[in-house]
């Protein structure tokens, strides 16, 4: 669920709570919700380079020698359709780096998982 939260501070609270529930708990298992997490990452990571492949491919196009269709609403719709992606894409990013200074700090805490 985490990457589908828009509010920063809500995914904040979100990696507080694993971070809390994983050092802070005395009879918790660490193991499995570091598990998750990292799948979580794994899952985020993979889409980050498929989604910036995607980006390379259309800057590519955008550089090329494909006639331009300015002014019509193909090329408007187009150019708000990249805006959107690019918009995601950092978001996505952003969300990546957040859970990664988690897992950071949790491997960092616990050096046997």
């Amino acid at each position: 669920a985490f990457p589908s939260f828009s509010d920063v501070s809500v995914k904040v609270l979100t990696l507080k709570t694993l971070e809390y529930v994983c050092t802070g708990l005395a009879v918790a298992d660490s193991a499995v919700p570091l598990k998750v997490a990292t799948e979580v990452f794994a899952a985020m990571s993979e889409r980050l380079l498929k989604e910036a492949g995607k980006m390379a491919t259309v800057a590519a196009r955008e550089g090329g020698t494909e006639p331009k269709r300015e002014g019509t609403d193909d090329a408007n719709e187009e150019k708000e359709n990249d805006e959107r992606r690019e918009n995601a894409f950092r978001t996505m990013v952003q969300d990546a780096q957040l859970l990664c200074e988690t897992l950071v700090k949790l491997l960092e805490f616990d050096e046997r998982v």
